[in-house]
């Protein structure tokens, strides 16, 4: 089922179920008068749910970080759909990992009634849900009868949240995604002062070794060096994608600088990748079009092997950002305020047009998929910031965007709308 056809009916169907349970539950409130108290002797199991978002999983690994540091005797159960499985392998703070099947609609619904069932047993004491405005987040929550449920509130779209979580954090889209999931931790007593840092994914050394031999068996010469290029976005937003005929320029001046570029992404983008590739016309010794060729966990070994990474606004952005890889980023639909990692390794290009960001705040894009703010990047500004990565420029830190404040003069968590 189509991502735009799922929201349809989670706005509708979802949000209906929603407000229909609201009653209930606050009766059920009543009657049972749970503790709803947070602190170390009575959180064992905290479950942290993200369905949607590579990307915005790898941005959750220091809210994970704290809560392991925070409750280390607890058990971490992640909630996620089945297609994101494979990025597990490479994370740590999480304990158990429950995959929602949504490939048939009857898979959908018996994974679900599992995930609850197991919930249920586990006895959860806090669950954190990271969606911004799914209903259908708020229903597993719920089902899971956690005694704590954390989520977000953004504004009037999601009063149906009110009465189905016991604590709500407002969610700033001006501040970095991963500050917001930290301050969603704060409400369970996660100290103001830990590490923003993302965890950088577990690679073992056989699983190197066997994407450079299948790397080496393409490439046979890697000249001045290795660059991966993602032109590809998801289908969250495809206007995140930079035009095609821009990258192709950069393709080619590259590849007479006598680099040897690799056209990455998954196996369903690689006619896209292709492309790209052939608008270029510099298809065979220096430009691969590798987009699909190497399984997940290969992936992120080739990632480590290349000298630079140019990308999209993307999950592929963010492994770059999680494995230390050189990165210069495209950024237009979305702030890069958001999901941007400073540091001396990489970059960002945004050109701020009236009607950005919009990605996160809008169902459809303004522009009807013209894509205005990508095209304001210039190639010659892409070619100019990726020779200074590639040329190991060390570069001065961008401002962080961190606010300084994140507790009240009570020392309560700033943000928090609603607390049982």
């Amino acid at each position: 089922m189509q991502l735009s056809k799922k929201v349809f009916i989670d706005r509708l169907l979802g949000r209906l179920l929603c407000f229909i349970l609201i009653p209930f539950v606050r009766l059920i409130g009543i009657l049972l008068r749970r503790d709803h108290s947070i602190h170390d002797g009575n959180t064992r199991c905290i479950a942290v749910a993200k369905y949607y978002g590579l990307g915005s999983i790898i941005h959750a690994t220091p809210m994970l970080r704290a809560l392991k540091q925070t409750y280390p005797e607890a058990r971490v159960i992640f909630l996620t759909r089945q297609a994101n499985q494979d990025l597990f392998a490479h994370l740590v703070d999480v304990d158990e990992v429950l995959f929602v099947e949504d490939r048939t609609f009857l898979k959908f619904l018996s994974s679900n009634f599992r995930i609850c069932l197991t919930l249920i047993m586990r006895r959860v004491d806090l669950f954190f849900d990271l969606e911004l405005f799914s209903a259908y987040g708020a229903l597993v929550s719920l089902s899971s009868l956690a005694r704590n449920r954390i989520g977000f509130f953004c504004g009037k779209d999601t009063d149906f949240k009110t009465w189905i979580y016991t604590h709500l954090i407002y969610f700033n889209f001006q501040m970095p995604v991963r500050f917001c999931y930290l301050q969603l931790a704060r409400v369970a007593n996660v100290s103001q002062d830990v590490s923003t840092e993302l965890t950088t994914l577990i690679i073992p050394d056989e699983l190197r070794e066997a994407a450079r031999s299948k790397l080496n068996a393409i490439v046979k010469h890697r000249g001045n060096g290795l660059i991966a290029i993602n032109v590809n976005a998801s289908e969250l937003s495809l206007e995140r994608r930079w035009l095609p005929e821009r990258f192709a320029e950069v393709i080619r001046h590259f590849s007479s600088q006598n680099y040897t570029l690799l056209l990455v992404g998954s196996r369903g983008e690689q006619a896209y990748a292709q492309q790209v590739a052939e608008m270029a016309g510099e298809v065979g010794e220096r430009v691969h079009n590798v987009a699909g060729e190497f399984v997940f966990s290969e992936f992120l070994a080739l990632l480590q092997e290349c000298d630079a990474l140019l990308t999209n606004d993307s999950g592929i952005m963010n492994f770059g950002y999680a494995l230390h890889v050189p990165t210069l980023s495209l950024f237009g639909p979305c702030h890069p305020a958001q999901y941007h990692i400073p540091s001396n390794m990489t970059r960002y290009l945004y050109q701020p047009v009236f009607c950005s960001p919009c990605v996160h705040l809008l169902y459809e894009a303004p522009c009807k998929g013209r894509a205005y703010c990508m095209a304001q990047i210039e190639t010659s500004a892409v070619i100019t910031q990726l020779e200074a990565l590639l040329r190991g420029t060390v570069f001065e830190l961008d401002a962080p965007l961190m606010p300084s404040i994140l507790l009240s003069t009570d020392s309560s968590v700033l943000g928090l709308l609603r607390a049982k």
